[in-house]
C-alpha cells in the first residue's frame, strides 16, 4: 500500500541515486537532506542537499479516487492523494577546485539517465539499512507507475522568491526538480461487492411517453382525466400521482384515461406516464420508462360552511370561528388558507378576509379557523390547499355564488 510514508521514500531513494555517483565522481562528495541553511553550515565539504520545498496536489489524478463511498456510505475504494514533489537540490563544496559545479554535472547526469524512480529502485531505497528502520512498511510494488524525475525551469525571479524563505542563508548553486506522481492512501479497507452469480442482456423498445395537456382543466377527487401527448400507450401502462400508481382505464398513442382515487390529497400533484418494460423474464424484474413530470391541479370540494360562536366587537365588527368540511381530507402538514370574499353588498363590495388554517396533527376534513374583526353579510368561500383552491360556482348572472355564508 502506498502509504503516509510514500514522500519520504521517494526523498530516500533520490538520495541513495545520486549518492552512488555523486560519492564516485567527486571524491568525498556526501548526500544530505536537510534545510539549505543546515547544508550550508557544514563549510566547504563537497556535498549535494536534496530539500522538499513544495508539494502541490496533481491535476492529472485529482479526482481518481472520486468517488470513495457507495450510496449508502459504505467503503467503495480507499481515499487517494495525488502530489506532485518539488525538490531543491543545492551543492557545495571547494568553489576553487569548481566542486559545486562538478557535482551539478554529475547529478544533472544521473537524474536525467533515466528520469525517473523505479518500483525497484524505491524497494532497494527502503530495505537500506539507513532508512528501513523508520520506511520499512513502504509497498513500492503500490506505487502505480514509476516516479517522473522532471527538471522545473525556474526564472531566477521564481528561484529568488524560493531563496528568501531561508532567512539569512547564503545563496548556494541550485537546481530544482518536480517528482510525479506520488500517491498517498490512507488505511481503511473497502468492502468488496459480492460476485454476479448470472448476467442477463435484454434489448428493449424505447417509447419515450410525452404529455401535452392534462384535461379537464378544473380536477376534484374520483375525477375522470384525460391525458394527451405522444406515444402513450405500450403494452402495459399505468399512471403515478405523486408516487400513487394508477391503472389507465383505456390508452391509446395519443390519449389515455384514468380515475383519480379518493385517497390523495389536495394539491399541486406531480403526474407521470410509466411503461414498465420486462428484461429478465425468470425474475419478472422490469425497468420503468417514464414521461417527464407534469403538474396536476387536484382541487378541493368545500361543503357546510359556517360561523359559530359569534362575538360583536366594537365598531360593529365580528369574530367568529369559522367552519367547513373539504373533500378530500387535508393531510397532515398540509399548508391550508381561507378566503372570504363579501357578495350582494353594494356599501362594501370589495371587502375580503384571508385566514391561516393551523396546522392539522393529522388528517381531518374538517377545517377550522378563528376570524376577527369581520363586517356582518354573507361571503363566497374559497379554501387553498398547498396551492390548490376550490372553484367557486356562478349563478344565472354570472357572478360567483357558491360556496357561501352568512355572519350575521
Amino acid at each position: 500500500m502506498s502509504n503516509y510514508l510514500a514522500v519520504a521514500a521517494v526523498t530516500a531513494t533520490l538520495a541513495q541515486l545520486l549518492e552512488t555517483v555523486v560519492g564516485a565522481d567527486v571524491a568525498g562528495a556526501t548526500i544530505t537532506t536537510v534545510r539549505p541553511e543546515a547544508s550550508h553550515a557544514a563549510g566547504a565539504n563537497a556535498s549535494v542537499n536534496i530539500f522538499l520545498y513544495h508539494v502541490a496536489p496533481n491535476p492529472h489524478w485529482r479526482d481518481d479516487d472520486l468517488p470513495t463511498r457507495r450510496g449508502d456510505g459504505s467503503l467503495a475504494q480507499r481515499a487517494r492523494f495525488a502530489c506532485d514533489l518539488h525538490y531543491l537540490l543545492t551543492f557545495h563544496g571547494d568553489e576553487l577546485r569548481l566542486a559545486p559545479q562538478r557535482l551539478l554535472g554529475s547529478g544533472v547526469r544521473t537524474l536525467h539517465s533515466p528520469p525517473e524512480l523505479t518500483r525497484t529502485m524505491i524497494a532497494a531505497a527502503v530495505v537500506n539499512p539507513k532508512y528501513n528502520a523508520f520506511l520499512g512498511l513502504v509497498d513500492a510494488g503500490s506505487f502505480p507507475e514509476p516516479v517522473r524525475v522532471t527538471p522545473a525551469p525556474l526564472s531566477l525571479e521564481e528561484l529568488s522568491k524560493v531563496w528568501s524563505i531561508f532567512y539569512q542563508t547564503p545563496y548556494a548553486l541550485t537546481l530544482a526538480y518536480q517528482c510525479s506522481v506520488v500517491i498517498i492512501e490512507s488505511d481503511d479497507v473497502p468492502r468488496e461487492a459480492l460476485p454476479v452469480l448470472e448476467r442477463f442482456i435484454a434489448a428493449v423498445p424505447f417509447t419515450d411517453p410525452r404529455i401535452s395537456a392534462v384535461a379537464p382543466a378544473l380536477i376534484t377527487s374520483g375525477a375522470s382525466v384525460t391525458l394527451t401527448g405522444t406515444s402513450l400507450n405500450a403494452d402495459a401502462v399505468h399512471v403515478e400521482v405523486a408516487g400513487t400508481s394508477i391503472p389507465a382505464a383505456a390508452a391509446g398513442p395519443d390519449g389515455l384515461t384514468f380515475v383519480l382515487p379518493a385517497a390523495l390529497s389536495a394539491g399541486v400533484l406531480p403526474l407521470q406516464v410509466v411503461h414498465p418494460v420486462p428484461v429478465d423474464p425468470k425474475s419478472s424484474t422490469t425497468i420503468a420508462i417514464r414521461s417527464d413530470a407534469v403538474p396536476l391541479v387536484l382541487r378541493p370540494s368545500v361543503s357546510k360552511p359556517a360561523f359559530t360562536k359569534v362575538v360583536t366587537a366594537a365598531g360593529g365588527t365580528r369574530s367568529a370561528t369559522f367552519k367547513c368540511t373539504v373533500d378530500p381530507p387535508v393531510a397532515q402538514g398540509q399548508h391550508v388558507t381561507v378566503s372570504l370574499d363579501k357578495i350582494g353588498d353594494a356599501v362594501h363590495p370589495s371587502t375580503g378576509y384571508v385566514f391561516d388554517v393551523p396546522v392539522a396533527p393529522a388528517a381531518s376534513k374538517t377545517i377550522t379557523v378563528a376570524c376577527t374583526g369581520m363586517l356582518p353579510g354573507r361571503y363566497l368561500v374559497r379554501v387553498k390547499v398547498d396551492g390548490a383552491e376550490n372553484v367557486p360556482v356562478p349563478d344565472k348572472t354570472g357572478a360567483f355564488a357558491t360556496p357561501a355564508v352568512d355572519l350575521k
